[in-house]
């Protein structure tokens, strides 16, 4: 019979522990699903920012997210590529996005917590030539502009 100390059995029982709350995959959340909830237009229509909510499941917060897309372009509803993603946020209050010029947009929020934020988004025009939007976060608030519980 094979005998055990006590850390071994200890160290056995956290991995025991770990597979079933966590799973082999590591996450407790389960498959993103996102809604889209509005389209802004840039001027001259070209482009839109797309603004998403949605959420992995009990363990997770809802998330916000905005995407810059060429007007119509169609959308999933899974968990995009952080590379397609302009703005991550939870606890999001009050969010406006603006389009101040056709490739420059301003993200107006009172509150978030921002776990992603690109400046910028690519997007392919032709084989070898990109149109580049800048994005600009503008919290609305002088003081703070996370959320409480951050803080």
């Amino acid at each position: 019979m094979l005998k055990l100390d006590s850390r071994t059995i200890a160290l056995l029982s956290v991995l025991a522990c770990n597979c079933c709350f966590v799973g082999c995959t590591g996450t407790i959340a389960g498959d993103w699903v996102f809604r889209e909830v509005k389209r802004v237009r840039s001027p001259g229509g070209q482009f839109e920012a797309v603004i998403l909510t949605g959420d992995g499941g009990a363990t997770t917060r809802e998330a916000t997210l905005v995407r810059i897309l060429r007007t119509g372009e169609k959308i999933g509803t899974g968990r995009p590529p952080d590379s397609e993603v302009v703005l991550w946020a939870s606890d999001v209050k009050n969010l406006v996005v603006l389009w101040k010029l056709p490739r420059l947009v301003d993200i107006h929020f009172d509150e978030a917590s921002i776990d992603l934020f690109k400046n910028h988004e690519d997007i392919p025009r032709s084989q070898d030539k990109w149109d580049v939007i800048e994005a600009r976060l503008c919290p609305t608030s002088p003081d703070f502009s996370l959320p409480e519980r951050d803080r």
